[in-house]
């Protein structure tokens, strides 16, 4: 069924809209901003309302293009090491599990999940989850990383993109200092500490934590949807079903002072500490298959309004900011089981691999690729 409703405005003048907007509010405490289809205005959560409606009328915004509710910090979901079981099975998603294998537990400068291991064009056997459990978000620190908080180092930091200042994007793009497009750091395994390409947890049920199987990584989805089913599995929650209630919003980066995630998705379940980096995905075929379609990776919730909810990079944004180079094909990254890129992203990762084309910042900013993107 189809639920039809007028709009005032266009997409196209919500977007065109949406400069002013930003280069208004930019530094004013602004927790998240939405070019809202489906409430047909351009959204922000907030920490003094009124503050920021009297800037965006003195700047010329009509008030019926927006809509300002009060919010609160987002909160990163990764957390001091507190416990530590080395194990050489995969029993629980707490497991020093051998090989390795995604959504098991973590500790940087701080505990999160796994996301999804991969054949790192440089760096060979690696995995990528939060940057947020680092020391430095945009700073390779080259930080050393084990399983079940603690035991022996199974692989070190190599790669995280640099944070982008809001100079260096075009107009409206940035609403805060610094920007990114996903929380996202690349690890290499120690050449002793065996991984399983492509491979995560599968837990015994939903909000368990049992590891009953694995899921092997088919293909990836480049440009989730609103109102569609994913799945998250963490080393806390264990494994919960939600869908997407907003596809490619901002949301201030609570991690990193100053600095904004772009187009990021919002989920109606949030993660909970230490579900920092858990895939996110869903299911390809009948359960007993285990193949399963990644979607992205969960990072960030945020209290808006009146329930927690939570926000995941996807997968066009993590393969684009998972290396430097990212004219290479798959961007520098395989993550299919069979040492392919995934039949979603196709021979080029997306918008961002194959052929080459024009760095990340231009790429993924123009109006034209933004309004492709959220509609």
């Amino acid at each position: 069924p189809h639920d039809v409703r007028s709009a005032r405005w266009s997409f196209e003048e919500l977007a065109r809209w949406r400069v002013p907007f930003v280069e208004t509010i930019r530094g004013m405490d602004i927790y998240s901003m939405d070019v809202d289809e489906v409430r047909n205005r351009l959204t922000a959560s907030v920490r003094d309302v009124a503050a920021v409606r009297k800037a965006l009328q003195e700047a010329g915004v009509p008030p019926d293009v927006y809509v300002i509710e009060r919010g609160y910090p987002p909160e990163s979901l990764s957390m001091i090491p507190a416990e530590f079981a080395e194990s050489s099975a995969c029993v629980t998603l707490l497991s020093s599990c051998r090989p390795v294998v995604g959504a098991t537990e973590f500790s940087g400068s701080s505990t999160g999940t796994i996301g999804f291991t991969i054949d790192h064009w440089r760096h060979g056997p690696s995995f990528i989850s939060v940057a947020h459990a680092t020391p430095t978000i945009g700073v390779n620190d080259g930080v050393s990383v084990r399983q079940a908080g603690g035991g022996s180092v199974v692989g070190t930091e190599v790669y995280d993109h640099p944070l982008i200042h809001h100079t260096q994007l075009p107009p409206g793009t940035c609403p805060d200092t610094y920007c990114r497009y996903a929380d996202a750091a690349v690890f290499k395994f120690n050449g002793s500490t065996s991984s399983d390409l492509g491979k995560f947890a599968k837990t015994a049920g939903e909000n368990s934590t049992t590891v009953a199987d694995f899921w092997s990584i088919d293909q990836e989805e480049d440009y989730p949807y609103v109102g569609q089913s994913v799945t998250f599995v963490g080393r806390t929650s264990g494994r919960k079903t939600t869908s997407i209630e907003s596809a490619c919003a901002d949301v201030n980066f609570a991690s990193s002072p100053n600095t904004t995630l772009l187009c990021q998705y919002k989920t109606h379940q949030a993660p909970d500490g230490g579900d920092s980096g858990a895939p996110v995905y869903w299911v390809l075929g009948p359960s007993s298959s285990n193949t399963a379609v990644l979607v992205g990776m969960m990072h960030t919730r945020s209290w808006f309004p009146f329930d927690y909810d939570g926000w995941f990079s996807s997968m066009t944004l993590i393969k684009n900011e998972a290396d430097q180079n990212t004219s290479l094909p798959c961007d520098g990254i395989e993550t299919a089981a069979s040492g392919g890129c995934g039949e979603s992203g196709g021979g080029g990762g997306g918008g961002g691999g194959g052929g080459g084309g024009p760095p990340l910042e231009n790429r993924v900013s123009s109006e034209e690729t933004r309004l492709q993107r959220d509609n």
